[in-house]
């Protein structure tokens, strides 16, 4: 199969397994990055059409009261908070549901410093920008996050909810100091249907920061593969598999 652009479809070989019972990677950065601007980046495969408690993908959190989470919500909405002092300073969840059992790819920008109340907070869904939320709450110009701080960051779990994913990760990515859109990470196959990822190699050539990662799953589920040996601590062996990725398992029609 060929690209839009004529280049060959790239093959993702592996995914990290999250299930439920307390399996993360953290991180907790010696030094602070960006925290007024980053992008995050990850395929998710849900193994739950329908969940209790809220689905975790990454987060920092530095006490309860202190919180800066992407989530999944019980329902099924993309859930993007920052909660400071005890209290929601910024809040985007989507009145789109993820009901199908099955590979989505969620990228979600923060970028605080922009003139633009509505694009301090992005998300991205499959390629395409959501603008259409259930809660909608912008945060203040120049207001700094948790993420890319020097604090906890977990990936697969957020003590801010005390749950687990139960599902997949795969091309995790990071990008500290950099507001960018989902092209960055995938692009469309040659039947405009497809929304796939972009080569290993080309997510390498991205600018990743003092925080920033790329967990590509190769060699286990913690390594950082951008080259700037941002490595996680896995807690309750989160696993690799060969036998899951966003290009080995048939894909929704997006």
């Amino acid at each position: 199969a060929t690209s839009g652009g004529g280049a060959a479809v790239v093959s993702v070989g592996n995914s990290a397994l999250f299930s439920t019972n307390s399996q993360e990677l953290e991180r907790t950065p010696s030094g602070a990055g960006n925290v007024d601007r980053w992008t995050f980046s990850t395929w998710v495969y849900l193994s739950d059409a329908t969940n209790s408690t809220s689905i975790p993908i990454f987060g920092a959190i530095n006490t309860s009261a202190n919180q800066n989470a992407i989530l999944i919500s019980n329902t099924g909405q993309i859930y993007f908070q920052i909660y400071l002092s005890s209290a929601h300073a910024g809040r985007l969840k989507t009145t789109q549901l993820l009901r199908d059992i099955g590979w989505y790819h969620i990228v979600v920008v923060y970028d605080s410093g922009n003139a633009v109340a509505g694009n301090r907070e992005i998300i991205y869904l499959n390629g395409v920008r959501i603008t259409d939320f259930a809660t909608e709450a912008y945060v203040s110009q120049n207001l700094d996050g948790l993420i890319c701080g020097s604090h906890l960051h977990q990936v697969g779990m957020f003590d801010g909810v005390s749950t687990s994913l139960n599902g997949y990760l795969s091309e995790t990515v990071l990008l500290d100091g950099t507001a960018t859109g989902p092209t960055s990470f995938g692009e469309y196959d040659s039947t405009g249907l497809y929304w796939t990822p972009l080569a290993s190699a080309t997510i390498k050539e991205l600018t990743f920061g003092t925080t920033g990662f790329y967990l590509d799953n190769t060699s286990n589920a913690q390594t950082d593969a951008s080259g700037e040996g941002n490595n996680f601590t896995n807690t309750g062996s989160v696993t690799t598999t060969d036998l899951m990725s966003p290009t080995k398992l048939p894909r929704l029609l997006w």
